[in-house]
């Protein structure tokens, strides 16, 4: 569970993982230099419960290097990365796990998937399952992209750990979603849940701006996850590739549209 000033729902975010039905688990809290109660609120818990890691980073390490700092510090075969306000049905990792312990070809399952104040729609939030060969995954990883709700899946640690992308950029977690599955299946389960909180940075004004290292991220936002997409899919068929081609143009179109927009925002809310 990576936080920064999360004091005012990480408490909700560890009780979902503390009372879950499977005891046999540990919560690794990183806390990246909160200047609110966190830290106070995540001794708490560490004291009160065994199964509770808490880290204090000593400065703001950055969002993407407290992500990864959680994952170095897992010990056990399967990790899930839990925002500090998401929550999950107390059933969730008994029920994706024991899938993953019967389905050796999956990687990675989770539940339905919703943000807080939205709808179950596997579509909407990008966590219908992933299936059929690498390439089928693939197309329809970007037919149903959306809210990438499958970055938040319980995965086997050897596949997040081999897929995960260390430099932050735009969609770097969608790359790291498309590195697990090109180790295996990804599959969205019946039963159990997950709900989404919106205080991300996805939906943050500075989403584009905080991701901009280069003028040409204003015309290929895009440009850094292309490239990994060219790498990792260069031994498909050149069909496939024209396809994932042409949905990742419309994609850098809308967002071309939408960091103007942010960019507006941004200036009338300093002035």
């Amino acid at each position: 569970m990576p936080v920064y000033n999360g004091a005012r729902e990480i408490e909700a975010a560890i009780a979902a993982v503390l009372c879950q039905t499977i005891e046999d688990l540990e919560l690794i809290i990183s806390d990246n230099c909160s200047h609110d109660s966190t830290q106070e609120i995540c001794n708490r818990y560490a004291a009160l419960d065994k199964r509770v890691k808490y880290f204090r980073q000593d400065t703001n390490i950055g969002a993407v290097k407290n992500f990864l700092f959680v994952l170095q510090e897992a010990k056990g075969h399967y990790f899930m990365w839990a925002a500090a306000d998401d929550t999950r049905s107390k059933d969730y990792l008994e029920l994706n796990s024991r899938f993953l312990e019967e389905s050796p070809d999956y990687v990675a399952a989770t539940s339905p998937t919703r943000f807080s104040s939205g709808d179950f729609d596997p579509i909407e939030m990008g966590d219908d399952s992933l299936e059929g060969d690498l390439e089928d995954r693939y197309l329809k990883f970007f037919r149903n992209w959306h809210a990438n709700g499958r970055f938040y899946s319980l995965f086997r640690i050897a596949a997040i750990r081999a897929a995960i992308e260390e430099d932050s950029y735009l969609a770097s977690d969608w790359a790291t979603v498309l590195g697990v599955l090109g180790q295996g299946k990804c599959k969205r389960i019946g039963d159990g849940f997950v709900l989404l909180g919106e205080h991300g940075e996805s939906n943050s004004y500075a989403l584009f701006s905080n991701a901009r290292s280069h003028w040409i991220h204003w015309v290929l936002p895009f440009e850094r996850f292309i490239r990994f997409l060219h790498q990792s899919t260069r031994n498909f068929s050149w069909a496939t590739r024209r396809r994932i081609g042409y949905r990742v143009f419309r994609l850098n179109c809308r967002a071309v549209r939408k960091q103007l927009w942010h960019e507006w925002k941004l200036r009338s809310q300093r002035h």
